[in-house]
């Protein structure tokens, strides 16, 4: 900027830099919050809608999971297991089972293509 003297040119800049990068984190931040609370949402709906089905306590896992909230997710499991053993589903029980053991070692599932 002309007329102002070096230092205070190069403290406005360096100012300006840090507000961008703020606005920036500040921007993944609330976007990933979206996210986490959407899909806790979606999780929690879901087993509030079907209470009794196993499949969709198993997806609820997988959001939670996915958003980063492996308790819930191992609880969560834990009940479409319950559920699934129950129906008797053992394939289906045994795939919860590979999902809750992922789960409680703090990784999402990802089904294999």
């Amino acid at each position: 900027m002309p007329g102002l003297p070096v230092v205070l040119h190069q403290t406005l800049l360096a100012y300006a830099a840090r507000q961008r990068r703020i606005l920036v984190l500040r921007g993944l931040g609330e976007t990933a919050m979206a996210q986490i609370i959407g899909l806790a949402g979606v999780a929690a709906i879901d087993a509030t809608v079907h209470p009794g089905h196993g499949a969709h306590w198993a997806l609820s896992a997988a959001a939670y999971a996915a958003a980063g909230q492996y308790s819930d997710a191992v609880k969560t499991a834990q009940q479409a297991l319950q559920m699934a053993e129950a129906e008797p589903n053992t394939a289906r029980a045994q795939e919860i089972r590979k999902e809750l053991q992922i789960y409680q070692t703090g990784r999402p599932f990802v089904p294999s293509r």
